[in-house]
């Protein structure tokens, strides 16, 4: 029961534009060059904002992912993850057997933040929602009193790594009308009969 995040990248092709000017405005000498003051403070603004901009986008760089074979003595995986398991909860459900049953799912997934995924032919409801106690720095807010679903989760086998594919995955509920509609070869299990015409006399 995993699920995949988006990940970010930053592009490093483009050259990072410098601009060195005075420290201070006023040592610029006006009297070689009117007007000179006025450019460099304008200068100074740009070049402070160039460098907070490089220095917002060095901090915000993701870092290289520590794999679990480089974990150090004492350090887990909960350490350099960002609480991946905390971001959703999936739920069994029946295997759809009849278009009925299918259309229920359709229902599903016309709310947001939810999918269905299967893994060897059980299906499960996926609702992609961050628990309520899950803290900025990726820290469960109630760990001491956390409930025992939680406490039972390992990372043995856990979303850490984002290397797994579901069986089947849907997000739409297009997508499970097309396969029900594929599985039944009817292309109308979900359509509402058309009205007959009057008839004109």
């Amino acid at each position: 029961m995993l699920t995949r995040k988006n990940r970010v990248s930053v592009n490093t092709t483009k050259p990072l534009l410098v601009l060195v000017v005075p420290a201070r405005a006023d040592e610029v000498n006006s009297a070689a060059c009117p007007g000179e003051t006025e450019f460099g403070s304008s200068a100074l603004n740009e070049s402070n904002r160039i460098l907070k901009t490089a220095t917002r986008t060095r901090m915000n760089r993701p870092t290289k992912q520590v794999r679990r074979d480089e974990l150090r003595p004492g350090e887990v995986l909960c350490d350099h993850c960002t609480a991946k398991c905390c971001r959703y909860f999936s739920l069994a459900i029946d295997r759809p057997r009849t278009a009925r049953a299918f259309d229920y799912l359709r229902w599903y997934l016309l709310h947001q933040y939810a999918s269905i995924f299967t893994e060897d032919n059980d299906w499960f409801l996926l609702v992609h929602t961050d628990c309520k106690h899950l803290r900025e720095d990726h820290r469960c807010g109630i760990y001491e009193t956390r409930p025992q679903i939680c406490r039972d989760y390992t990372t043995h086998d856990c979303e850490y790594d984002d290397g797994y594919t579901f069986d089947r995955y849907f997000e739409t509920a297009e997508q499970i009308e097309e396969y029900c509609n594929a599985r039944f070869h009817d292309i109308h299990s979900f359509r509402t009969p058309k009205p007959g015409l009057p008839i004109l006399n």
